[in-house]
């Protein structure tokens, strides 16, 4: 059910990750974007920044990203890392699929680190991620203002 992802799936992970711009919760995007628009940050990942799909019954339900946490070539060991689920998928434990899947495929990469960044009011990631042995490295307070709200990002790590 989780594979990774092909360019003919960009469509479906746009419209989840637009969903999230229209809830203001998980991304600090705020308008939704195109398929075209998103084809820069999906031709950024392969190789040691996948990105991978959970399918059911051919359709995507999610998805979660490795990025680069910093293009300089230093930052090369760590990556950011960013979960997305459908909204009519939420609480089947999706996300927590990827995020077993994907730390399995990091440490194959051989990749050191992997930083989450996180609205401090999304409790449900926040949680979700510690669950897993991320540990609180840091927190950027109010460093996102968003519909006339400051926001605190919380920066999740975990050592590989």
């Amino acid at each position: 059910m989780i594979e990774q992802v092909n360019l003919s799936d960009l469509p479906a992970i746009t419209q989840i990750y637009n969903d999230y711009i229209l809830k203001r919760s998980a991304t600090a995007d705020m308008r939704p974007v195109s398929t075209k628009e998103r084809e820069p940050w999906f031709n950024a990942h392969g190789g040691s920044r996948p990105i991978f799909i959970y399918k059911e019954n051919d359709e995507i339900l999610g998805y979660c990203s490795l990025g680069d946490f910093n293009p300089k070539i230093t930052y090369d060991i760590s990556v950011e890392i960013s979960i997305y689920v459908a909204k009519k998928a939420l609480g089947m434990g999706i996300d927590k699929q990827l995020l077993a899947h994907s730390l399995k495929g990091a440490k194959r990469l051989n990749l050191k680190n992997i930083i989450a960044l996180i609205f401090s009011q999304n409790k449900a990631n926040l949680g979700l991620f510690l669950k897993f042995g991320f540990e609180k490295w840091g927190e950027l307070p109010g460093v996102c203002l968003m519909d006339g709200e400051y926001k605190d990002v919380v920066i999740l790590g975990l050592k590989l």
